[in-house]
């Protein structure tokens, strides 16, 4: 029925009654670690990340890389609490996933949003069923994008630059492909309809910054009355050495980190504004984009092809573009090197085309 049957909190929420809402010390901490995995692509990385930098479970643990990979999976980060989707096999076995068929899923408040959330889980399941041997290399930009309209991939099969469904047999030429693509992108980069968006999104981002600087100062704070609290005792002789010891020394050293991360977020959440502020030449750089595209290097266009597109579908004569952009990383006017914008991270706008394309007046076929 998807009624609460007790139990704690997933990480970044709390118990309201029987309402789950958002823990506002814990869900700043649930947001970065999504962030910090998309960057660093590593569960080991991420809880390393997240270790040094202070953060601690709710139970004062250190984070693992299970506990990485099972927050990361949780989708109740993005809104959607799951039930009855589990059972056990017997006492003392283990339990087990059941059909999707037969769970239940509750809405609630998400700390993240459904792409960042999306984007995690992709690079998961990519990671988990990246056991074989590695491919050889892209040989043309769009491979692995296009898509026949019977759902099948289209493959670059002979010394003849076309992609080819083997199936129903369509057929478009690389170059014809290649440049339609490219024609897509000067409507596509970060269009005067987005300027209000971006703006939004950047305001939110310092929003954010500014809780999570709260939150570790707060319990900045908070141990360090802890402390004193301890010194106190100790100093009146109800504390004795070795008990002062175990529950100083692990403090000491999250103190440390907090005093080493309350001036990164500072300056993060500074650069931020000033990045806000300077939104229109970063605007700029991206819709240079498309007129800067041809003197671009093969492996700096891919890695572009990769950020931004999602499929590419093939029809009798139409092309079918989805695109979503999150313009974290922009190229630079400098070849071979990238730009990173804190201040637009995170923003993802969707494009989702339909180009319509007499594939029989193309050239080459």
């Amino acid at each position: 029925m998807g009624k609460p049957l007790g139990g704690a909190a997933s990480y970044g929420y709390k118990w309201a009654g029987k309402e789950l809402v958002i823990d506002e010390k814990e869900a700043p901490i649930r947001k970065l670690l999504h962030e910090t995995f998309l960057k660093t692509k590593r569960k080991k990385a991420t809880a390393k990340a997240l270790n040094d930098l202070g953060y601690r479970t709710r139970n004062g643990s250190s984070f693992s890389d299970t506990t990485i990979g099972r927050l990361l999976r949780d989708s109740t980060a993005k809104g959607i609490r799951l039930a009855n989707y589990t059972k056990s096999l017997g006492e003392g076995k283990n339990w087990v996933i059941k059909p999707e068929s037969e769970w239940i899923k509750i809405p609630c408040p998400p700390v993240i949003s459904e792409e960042l959330w999306n984007n995690c889980n992709a690079v998961l399941d990519q990671q988990e069923k990246k056991r074989s041997s590695v491919g050889p290399r892209t040989a043309y930009l769009l491979s692995g994008y296009v898509y026949c309209t019977c759902n099948a991939k289209m493959y670059v099969f002979t010394e003849s630059p076309v992609y080819k469904c083997k199936k129903c047999k369509r057929k478009i030429t690389v170059a014809d492909l290649d440049e339609i693509y490219h024609d897509q992108l000067k409507s596509f980069l970060l269009t005067d309809s987005d300027i209000e968006t971006i703006n939004d999104k950047s305001q939110t981002a310092i929003a954010e910054k500014e809780t999570l600087l709260k939150t570790v100062s707060d319990e900045y704070a908070k141990l360090t009355k802890n402390v004193e609290k301890w010194l106190g005792l100790r100093v009146s002789g109800e504390f004795s050495k070795n008990d002062f010891a175990k529950v100083y020394r692990p403090v000491e050293e999250r103190l440390r980190q907090i005093e080493k991360q309350i001036p990164i977020l500072e300056a993060e959440r500074d650069f931020l504004k000033i990045q806000y502020l300077s939104n229109d030449t970063i605007i700029q750089e991206a819709k240079d984009l498309y007129t800067r595209w041809p003197e671009l290097p093969f492996e700096e266009k891919r890695n572009i092809i990769e950020i931004i597109t999602n499929k590419i579908v093939v029809d009798a004569n139409t092309i079918n573009i989805s695109l979503s952009y999150n313009p974290t990383i922009l190229p630079s006017q400098n070849p071979g090197k990238r730009q990173h914008v804190s201040a637009l991270a995170g923003i993802t706008i969707i494009r989702k085309k339909s180009v319509h394309v007499h594939l029989a007046q193309c050239r080459n076929i």
